[in-house]
């Protein structure tokens, strides 16, 4: 699983679509953060701040951005990742419905 410290999505959907953090805990529950990107049109990209400093415990086991389109449907992002607050990194996710 990929560690990243930041969460960027793509929008390649068509659509105007926002995105909040989705994480997991150890017993399989699915914890949302209260951080929201705002909406954003297609081929533009929105990045979350660090994760650990909107709310993601270090230890989560999974972590996802939750994608809404706003006239649409809600989906969560694939590849999940880690949290690791070293890195520089993060991944594109490109979001299509």
């Amino acid at each position: 699983m990929n560690q990243v410290q930041k969460i960027c999505c793509v929008n390649n959907a068509g659509l105007i679509i926002h995105f909040s953090i989705r994480w997991q805990d150890s017993y399989g529950n699915w914890n949302n953060t209260s951080w929201n990107s705002g909406n954003y049109l297609i081929n533009q990209t929105r990045t979350s701040p660090d994760l650990m400093a909107i709310g993601v415990p270090v230890q989560a086991i999974a972590i996802t951005p939750y994608v809404h389109a706003v006239f649409g449907k809600k989906k969560m992002g694939i590849p999940s990742v880690e949290y690791q607050p070293s890195r520089n990194t993060w991944i594109n996710l490109w979001v299509l419905f």
